[in-house]
């Protein structure tokens, strides 16, 4: 707009056009963040389906990733986290035998231990696999609880626990 072509009333006139326009977005939107807010939560199916001819893969009680070919689902396979592809058995694979190793060497230098995570001075101490180093290495958190993690109560612990899957893992 030019403001040199253009009188106060006629401005006076616009903003209230523009106040009312406003006034209508704001209770709209208002309007659909209630909608979206009453939305029921997206259910998550307990399993994946499967055809009877489409391969699925699980990691079997030794911790092996097996490919196998369904000819009559039933309940035994219920009890398996099966998976469509092959990368995401072996991830499952590889994620449940590190939170085994993990508490395996909780249970023998760390069992009584639980985290407090109300305490905010308390440090709590993980391990993670950090991609850039290349290696496993331990960090600390106060009040942050990651789900899956397990937690030791001092940080020679967690290191520990990091120079012993580090070991393993260079053997490998």
């Amino acid at each position: 707009m030019d403001n040199m072509k253009i009188s106060k009333k006629e401005l006076l006139h616009k903003i209230k056009q523009l106040e009312k326009q406003q006034a209508g977005i704001t209770a709209e939107i208002n309007d659909l963040s209630e909608m979206l807010n009453n939305l029921p939560c997206e259910e998550i199916p307990e399993q994946l389906e499967f055809s009877n001819d489409e391969p699925i893969w699980y990691m079997n009680t030794s911790g092996k990733v097996i490919r196998r070919q369904i000819r009559c689902w039933n309940d035994a396979f219920a009890n398996h986290r099966v998976f469509k592809s092959e990368r995401m058995a072996r991830l499952f694979a590889e994620k449940t035998q590190f939170i085994a190793d993990c508490m395996h060497f909780k249970e023998l230098y760390d069992r009584d231990y639980v985290p407090d995570f109300e305490d905010d001075c308390q440090e709590k101490y993980v391990v993670y696999f950090n991609h850039t180093k290349h290696k496993y290495v331990a960090f600390y958190t106060i009040n942050i609880e990651i789900k899956g993690c397990i937690y030791f109560s001092t940080e020679e612990l967690a290191n520990k626990f990091a120079e012993y899957m580090n070991k393993r893992s260079e053997a490998k």
